[in-house]
């Protein structure tokens, strides 16, 4: 994204006093802990510092989220969102709302760190001093047990094995160093946290290929599923938005950015006008995903509780991903959301696609590949493999899924010997 002369004159006149009371915020936390009383006590579980490059509120629901939520279920969790000096100049809007907001055990709070740590060793040290002073005042404040350092991207990756904490996990969802806003040294970075993590989680069979190598203490989870929240049909709940769009609608939910096709939503489009393509998900528009055109529908991000309530309309779902170095390496957590609702799916050759879903889903390796499977999935929805779909669904859930990690990292943590801690 572009900088305006706007913003980067605010950045010129707010960089210093930003930087400055980012620094006295950690003299002050630091001081404070001293006072504040230990709250935690002993016991033979843990609970979760989690480091993610994702808002958990201005975000759609993805892994970060449902892992988390189902972690906090048992245990306490601190979601901790860095944000640089100048990012918060240049984007105040992630500063809001402000504070700290807690969902029963799991808090979110964001974490502020100096601008330029990759360039100045200085900058790098007074950014361990910051945010070790954050997350310390904040275990004491929400009286976190022994508890693990859980990473979703490879920054600050300088606090594993800093925080006194019982073990280091990293769990990857993307391949970070393909997105043009990952910094230039994330290669190195995420080198650095793979070598020092105790056990590495992957979304995707790709990923677990890619950092196997890396890691001997490796393992692939595929994202799970909210069965019951998107299998369920109720029809007076049907948003005013999608209500009155004439079908055949082929929906889609999730992100619209550079991952998207826009060329080849366009094309079907054109093609077919008596179809509706309603896009449900915030739209990146530094890229060309968004495309104009009468029968798509783009209607922004929704709330992840009422998502099911729009894919009750859908009559195809959607997975329109342009094939690059991003995609290659993504499996995306609506494919089950699309299944648990019974619904025909249509998608580009993703890798993950083909090895776990091929029979059940339709899949496409050219543009008119995929027209013609919509056509198939509008008229016949029968002859996809919908029943398997299902079942599938029904036996991935997110609780299962997450159950699965917790029994590893326990066993880890009687392995390094720290479990009576």
């Amino acid at each position: 994204m572009k900088t305006s002369l706007f913003q980067k004159i605010a950045m010129g006149i707010l960089l210093l006093p930003v930087s400055l009371w980012i620094v006295a915020r950690a003299l002050f936390l630091c001081a404070l802990s001293k006072i504040l009383r230990d709250k935690c006590l002993k016991s033979e579980g843990f609970d979760v510092i989690c480091i993610s490059h994702v808002n958990w509120i201005q975000h759609i629901w993805q892994r970060n989220h449902h892992t988390m939520s189902f972690l906090s279920k048992k245990r306490k969790v601190l979601y901790c969102y860095p944000i640089t000096a100048h990012v918060a100049i240049k984007r105040p809007q992630v500063l809001f709302p402000w504070g700290r907001k807690r969902y029963g055990n799991l808090v979110f709070c964001k974490i502020f760190r100096l601008s330029g740590e990759n360039h100045c060793s200085l900058i790098r040290k007074l950014n361990r001093f910051v945010i070790r002073t954050e997350l310390n005042f904040l275990v004491r404040k929400y009286g976190l047990n022994r508890y693990i350092l859980w990473y979703y991207f490879p920054f600050l990756e300088y606090m594993s094995k800093a925080m006194n904490e019982l073990i280091t996990v990293y769990d990857i969802q993307d391949d970070y160093s393909a997105f043009e806003w990952s910094s230039r040294n994330i290669v190195q970075t995420e080198k650095t946290l793979l070598r020092t993590a105790n056990m590495v989680f992957t979304g995707t069979h790709a990923l677990y290929e890619k950092h196997k190598p890396e890691n001997s203490n490796i393992h692939f989870f595929p994202c799970g599923v909210e069965f019951n929240r998107f299998s369920q049909k109720n029809p007076e709940k049907i948003p005013e938005d999608i209500k009155e769009i004439k079908p055949p609608i082929l929906g889609y939910f999730g992100l619209i950015d550079n991952r998207i096709d826009g060329q080849l939503l366009k094309s079907i489009a054109e093609k077919h006008p008596g179809w509706n393509i309603f896009m449900i998900g915030p739209v990146d528009e530094t890229v060309t995903a968004k495309i104009p055109c009468s029968n798509i529908h783009y209607v922004g991000k929704k709330d992840y509780k009422i998502l099911p309530y729009y894919l009750q309309k859908f009559d195809v779902c959607l997975m329109p991903f342009a094939i690059n170095e991003i995609t290659k390496k993504i499996n995306p957590t609506k494919t089950l959301e699309y299944f648990s609702a019974g619904k025909p799916v249509v998608s580009t050759a993703i890798p993950d696609m083909i090895r776990y879903y091929g029979d059940i889903i339709g899949i496409a390796t050219t543009p008119g590949e995929f027209e013609e499977l919509c056509k198939k999935a509008v008229e016949r929805p029968g002859s996809f493999a919908i029943e398997k779909g299902i079942e599938i669904a029904r036996k991935t859930s997110w609780e299962s899924i997450v159950g699965s990690m917790e029994n590893l990292i326990e066993k880890e943590i009687k392995k390094t010997g720290r479990n009576e801690t």
